[in-house]
């Protein structure tokens, strides 16, 4: 709706209900006449299609083109406002502070608009100055056709002079409608007692009873007619012009100047009553409107600002305030009584939401601040941490970072790709390191299980001495160097730890103390496996941490799906496990 920060700008213009009831008046005056879509064009066009129009204005009526060239121009203009307040306040900007943006254009406009008043105001004087003067003329004629009325001069030189008189009579203009009737009623009167007390001879005054009765009868065929005429108030406006020709001619003969008369007036009457008629119904369509209007205040004074506490549920309701808006433009006028009462209405209950809307902005400015200090702060203590080489302890921190961030609330649009960019980044560089390091450490795994299955292979090729000391060192030996080996790829981990297991206790089971050392060596594989179990565990708990985390990335689809997959495997490796250790506790 129209803010009070518009005054800068708007302060000349007319009020928007104003320049609508203009664009409709012009409508109504002819709707058989073609005006060009100004609404379609931009500000600089409608400013050179006006001086084009000026321009003509000296010598031809181009009052409606400028009237909705006018409404155009302020229409557009206002629209152009509105849309940099829009911008303003959704860019975290006060809707009091709003300034429009200055443009010449304004000016010109308005300086073309004065000329054309100037023009105007120019022809409305010479017109005024003419009307008088016809006035002036019109009066002098009576008194010259009461001096002929009361003269006794011969008979042909007063017909002749009567003559003279009325054809200059129906030379001379229009006067004043304040002057028009009375001084005609004059005139006619005095026609009347020039053909009734001057004893002029019968041939003459029938001839020009007959003439006059021919022009009359003229008239009445062409107000007849006028009921064929689609647009109403182009049929009133040419019955008016038709009522002052009936005045300017001339009576007819007595025993038909009743029913010329009746005919026309009958004439008249179709046209009068359709013309009432017409502004009955506009009355009816305004009352209608009027209902339509109500109903839209209501349906914006009925919104409940308190239930909107978000940016989507703010921006939802700025979009049903907007559509009631363009509903009400679409709806006609109300009553010219109710009009402005129920435009003010309206305005004021939209002013109000928009008002809220900004309030409900502003208090957020605060927590945004804030928001972005915490979450800047956090930037800056993962990026401390992105180089280190402590995988555990540093992932547990920056996992503990990333949860932290999603406790916080948003920033303003403009800073939170930015430092979501700076958090994520640093963030995917610590762990693309780390992935790194841990593909070292599959390269070690593969060489490992390529000693143990040396080792195994030995054990299965080696053959004891029968001195059950000396095969129990060279056993306890190959299990020495069976722990000196690091890890090797989980995969294979069971499949190689039961070929070494078969291949040990088969060398264990040719010696005497088979039994106590297969515990030993069980009971020394299950705490590495438990280890190990404990491993993994911690392994899961981080990329589950961090698929919550990522869902915000852009990158969201991939990494989550590579982080499920992860954890899926792991997941396997740890059923393994479990199966691993209750066997070793069966045994």
């Amino acid at each position: 709706m129209e803010s009070t920060d518009n005054k800068a700008i708007t302060e000349k213009e007319e009020p928007l209900e104003t320049v609508e009831n203009q664009v409709e008046e012009l409508s109504a005056k002819d709707d058989n006449e073609v005006i060009m879509d100004y609404f379609s064009l931009e500000l600089t066009d409608l400013i050179n299609h006006l001086k084009s129009v000026v321009e003509k204005a000296p010598t031809t009526d181009v009052k409606n083109e400028v009237e909705t060239i006018k409404v155009a121009f302020y229409k557009k203009h206002k629209a152009i406002v509105e849309k940099q307040k829009r911008d303003f306040v959704e860019q975290g900007g006060d809707e009091e502070a709003f300034v429009p943006q200055s443009s010449d254009i304004d000016e010109i406009f308005k300086e073309l608009l004065n000329e054309y008043k100037k023009i105007k105001a120019a022809q409305k004087e010479a017109e005024d100055k003419i009307i008088a003067e016809n006035l002036e003329k019109k009066q002098s004629i009576i008194e010259q056709l009461n001096s002929l009325i009361e003269s006794n001069a011969d008979i042909n030189e007063t017909i002749s002079e009567f003559r003279r008189l009325t054809q200059e009579w129906r030379n001379i203009g229009k006067v004043a409608p304040e002057f028009a009737n009375e001084i005609w009623k004059r005139y006619n009167i005095l026609q009347e007692k020039f053909y009734d007390l001057i004893k002029i001879n019968n041939e003459l005054r029938e001839y020009d009873f007959k003439k006059n009765l021919e022009q009359k009868t003229v008239l009445c065929e062409k107000a007849e007619a006028l009921d064929n005429e689609k647009n109403i108030i182009s049929a009133f406006q040419q019955l008016q012009l038709l009522h002052e020709e009936w005045k300017n001619i001339g009576p007819v003969a007595k025993e038909l100047r009743e029913s010329i008369w009746e005919r026309f007036k009958v004439a008249s009457g179709i046209i009068n009553k359709k013309h009432q008629q017409y502004f009955e119904d506009i009355k009816a369509k305004e009352k209608e409107n009027l209902s339509k209007k109500i109903l839209l205040c209501e349906a914006v004074e009925n919104t409940d600002l308190t239930s909107l506490s978000t940016f989507k549920q703010w921006d939802e309701a700025s979009e049903h305030i907007l559509k009631l808006q363009e509903e009400w433009k679409s709806i006609g006028f109300a009553p010219r009584k109710d009009n402005v009462k129920i435009y003010e209405r309206f305005r004021t209950a939209c002013n109000n939401f928009y008002k809220q809307k900004s309030l409900f902005f502003k208090t957020l400015k605060d927590d945004f601040s804030n928001n972005l200090k915490q979450k800047e702060a956090l930037c800056e203590q993962v990026e401390k941490l992105k180089d280190s080489t402590n995988w555990n302890e540093t992932t547990k921190k920056i996992t503990d970072l990333q949860k932290e961030w999603k406790n916080i609330g948003q920033v303003q649009k403009k800073y939170s790709d930015a430092v979501w960019k700076r958090f994520s980044e640093a963030c995917d560089y610590f762990f693309q390191q780390r992935n790194e390091a841990l593909k070292s450490k599959k390269e070690e795994e593969n060489s490992n299980l390529a000693a143990k299955k040396d080792l195994i292979e030995r054990l299965k090729n080696c053959v004891l001495t029968g001195n059950d000391d000396n095969d129990l060192s060279t056993i306890q030996a190959f299990e020495k160097e069976w722990n000196e080996i690091g890890h090797i790829p989980f995969k294979v981990k069971d499949k190689i730890f039961d070929e070494y297991k078969n291949a040990l206790n088969s060398l264990y089971a040719k010696i005497k103390k088979t039994d106590k050392k297969a515990r030993n060596i069980l009971s020394m594989n299950r705490n590495q496996l438990l280890r190990l179990y404990n491993t993994l565990q911690n392994e899961i708990k981080t990329y589950e941490n961090n698929i919550g985390f990522f869902a915000n990335s852009k990158k969201a689809n991939k990494v989550v799906a590579d982080l499920q997959h992860k954890i899926e495997r792991l997941k396997k490796e740890v059923e393994d496990i479990v199966k691993r250790i209750e066997e070793l506790d069966e045994q």
